[in-house]
């Protein structure tokens, strides 16, 4: 199982530098089944919103990315509830100043730790940090 970091979701669906990175790697690896957490619904939104208030996006373009966002969860995602015992190991991981974890993507990491999956990433910081800390990335 493929757990899809949020800036992975992003960029497959707006227009950005990797978008054709982030769309091929999806139309690859479709068969390894995707997945997310209920954070990257979460996240997505917050990215979402930060493009349109920054004009990268216009509102009717964001709706739309938003529609197929949800779309895309109902037809091909599988979401992971986050639940307590998430939030404490991300703590853990987020202790440690050498991995230079974000909270949000701490939490990620520590879903995908529990759950033994690979993380796609765009972020090289983040592919690291999972590097370090045992979870099998893949910087895209």
């Amino acid at each position: 199982m493929i757990y899809l970091d949020t800036s992975v979701l992003v960029s497959s669906m707006t227009n950005e530098v990797d978008t054709q990175r982030a769309q091929d790697a999806l139309l690859r690896d479709a068969h390894n089944g995707f997945c997310i957490s209920d954070w990257s619904i979460t996240e997505f939104s917050s990215a979402l919103s930060l493009k349109e208030r920054v004009g990268s996006i216009n509102p009717p373009d964001a709706k739309r990315v938003r529609a197929l966002f949800h779309d895309m969860i109902e037809v091909s995602l599988e979401v992971f509830e986050v639940a307590s015992r998430h939030f404490h190991l991300a703590a853990k991981f987020a202790e440690n100043p050498e991995h230079v974890l974000r909270a949000g993507d701490a939490l990620h990491l520590a879903i995908v730790f529990e759950y033994r999956m690979t993380l796609y990433t765009l972020d090289k910081k983040l592919a690291r940090a999972g590097s370090l800390l045992g979870v099998t990335t893949n910087l895209l």
